[in-house]
């Protein structure tokens, strides 16, 4: 397939995969999803948690995003170890979340699940999706692997160690 990226980050993925398969070994690429998981800082997740239970306002996106808990973005690296042991050239996947939301619909999960009324802190901006989302059908083929974790599980994992951390660490 050719590569036309439309922004630098596009253009850093389209440049490890040439380098990938400009050397005549076994190799792997993994393109993730966006990953979440506890411990994160300065994304939209944690940083969302942290406004509502502040009761501040926000904005959230409609466009749609896959979201890849950080435990399935864990398990895809082991497939991918164990696939390459058997292979001879570079192969390229896709790895992305169980889930699909766009920001707005997450902030909206955070907001239930802390049980925070978001009607008056959450508005909507209207976006244009540049990234249709990930085609992950060839990792779960060939790595026989595909994510597990619901992303409101993964929220309620994050807010529930958080709050763990929180009461162990004061």
């Amino acid at each position: 397939a050719v590569l036309h990226p439309d922004n630098l980050y596009g253009a850093s993925k389209a440049a490890q995969s040439i380098f990938a398969r400009s050397f005549d070994h076994p190799s792997v690429v993994l393109r993730f999803a966006n990953i979440y998981g506890i411990g994160q800082r300065n994304k939209f997740i944690p940083n969302s948690i942290k406004k509502l239970q502040a009761g501040e306002k926000m904005t959230g996106t409609y466009d749609t995003k896959s979201w890849l808990y950080i435990d399935d973005a864990l398990y895809a690296i082991e497939h991918a170890m164990q696939f390459i042991k058997t292979r001879t050239n570079c192969h390229i996947f896709n790895v992305c979340g169980a889930s699909i939301a766009s920001p707005f619909q997450v902030a909206g999960m955070i907001g239930d699940i802390l049980h925070i009324e978001t009607e008056n802190l959450l508005t909507p901006v209207e976006t244009v999706d540049f990234s249709p989302l990930m085609d992950a059908s060839n990792t779960m083929a060939h790595l026989q692997w595909k994510a597990t974790t619901p992303l409101l599980t993964g929220l309620e994992n994050i807010i529930q160690l958080s709050a763990q951390n929180v009461m162990e660490n004061g």
